[in-house]
């Protein structure tokens, strides 16, 4: 785990403990760092998720300065060969909104869609929304359409499919972008499916791969070839590259992840057009391929707008716990929005008072505020099933050294007859 092992608190994670919640925000977002469902490596530079999550430090190596958000400014550099990065405008780990939205809403709307809503109100059950403010969020967000067009040899490509029989081929989108925005590329329901040896050999002489009987040795040879676990899609534009890659069913890393978002990062002028290489021959097959400008201008506003709602006056993070005394603005009932990872084992109490916890934004947790003014937020962690666990496991070791001791007064009972028995004759 990166953030213990450096003694920070960071969002780069390995364990088999993997938060589900966690996984399913990650996965709803389409954040394609890696396929996997044990780890994960930040939020793909994104500006709404780094700032959402209080990324306030980006570390990066010094050739890899393209990867740094829009609003990070340059602090240091280590002697490792690392800069540091900082951004003062994000949001602290809790903020205050009175503005709800229901789940039901944010499904409906795009990846990239989703992350801009997150800025803009707490995400709970439509059940929930009715002792706060409903919104329904603005997306300012611009689709453009795009022409394609293949480069060279070895890729066909149709609405939905790829086919691809030279590894590394590649496609060229062209289209209209925004300045000052961050673009991506995005894929709803990716799938791939490798070639056989039999498959692309005809394939490359031009012929159907489905026509005529396999010999003996053809069926041989395709079953002693090893399908591609992974697939891989690299990204190019102004300068800037960005590859995923992604598993299928029949591989031991598959996470059963098929809708992802690229990260073009920010730019000042438009993106005119994007070349998508394609990592391994086979078919490669989505619902839809979109290319979304997300200007950073409304990203900026709505952080602004969050931070605006409360001033978090101190918090004390201690073992299992979390105290945080914040100076709320507003009188309306209000959210305090907590980017910690929901649990059942967490208890909350505001002022002193007990209050139930909201599963929020999928992955985090809110508890609720009353009026303007100082409010001091407790939290305490205790693993679910300790309270039934521990005395069992006790009754378990007691009934164990029970045992034990009977079979050992046993034994000697057993030694102190055959004594008695032997002296007697």
């Amino acid at each position: 785990n990166t953030a213990l092992s450096y003694d920070v608190m960071g969002i780069n994670y390995f364990s088999s403990f993997y938060d589900q919640r966690v996984d399913d925000f990650r996965t709803e977002l389409g954040l394609c760092d890696i396929s996997e469902n044990v780890k994960f490596t930040g939020s793909d530079s994104r500006l709404a998720l780094d700032a959402l999550t209080a990324g306030k430090y980006f570390v990066i190596k010094d050739r890899e300065k393209s990867r740094v958000p829009y609003g990070y400014e340059y602090a240091y550099s280590t002697d490792e060969g690392y800069q540091v990065w900082v951004n003062e405008d994000v949001l602290p780990i809790a903020f205050v909104t009175g503005n709800v939205i229901g789940r039901s809403t944010y499904e409906g709307l795009t990846m990239v869609q989703k992350q801009a809503a997150l800025l803009q109100g707490a995400v709970v059950e439509d059940s929930q929304t009715r002792s706060y403010r409903p919104v329904d969020p603005v997306q300012d967000e611009v689709i453009p359409e795009y022409a394609v067009e293949t480069i060279g040899k070895g890729i066909a490509y149709e609405d939905g499919k790829v086919v691809v029989t030279d590894a590394g081929a590649s496609l060229k989108l062209t289209f209209e972008g925004v300045g000052d925005a961050e673009t991506y590329v995005t894929f709803d329901n990716l799938w791939y499916e490798p070639f056989s040896h039999s498959e692309l050999k005809a394939l490359k002489k031009g012929k159907d791969p489905s026509a005529g009987a396999l010999t003996l040795k053809q069926k041989l040879r395709d079953l002693w070839s090893s399908p591609n676990e992974a697939a891989s899609i690299s990204i190019k534009g102004a300068g800037v590259s960005k590859s995923f890659s992604f598993t299928m069913p029949w591989s031991a890393r598959y996470g059963g992840k098929h809708d992802w978002v690229a990260n073009l990062g920010y730019t000042a002028e438009p993106l005119k057009e994007l070349t998508l290489s394609f990592g391994a021959t086979g078919t490669y097959t989505f619902d839809v391929m979109r290319v979304e400008c997300q200007p950073v201008a409304s990203v900026v506003s709505n952080v602004a707008a969050l931070r605006a709602g409360a001033e978090v006056l101190d918090v004390d993070m201690g073992v299992n716990s979390l105290d945080i005394t914040m100076e709320v603005r507003g009188d309306e009932s209000q959210l305090a929005v907590l980017t910690i990872p929901y649990s059942n084992g967490w208890r909350a109490s505001v002022d002193g008072k007990s209050v139930d916890i909201l599963a929020t934004d999928t992955a985090f947790m809110s508890v609720p505020l009353e009026g303007a003014g100082q409010h001091h937020i407790s939290l305490t962690y205790r693993t679910v099933g300790v309270v039934i666990g521990a005395p069992i496991s006790a009754l378990s070791l007691g009934i164990c050294l029970a045992s034990r001791i009977r079979k050992g007064r046993t034994k000697k009972s057993e030694q102190l007859a055959a004594s008695l028995s032997r002296q007697e004759s």
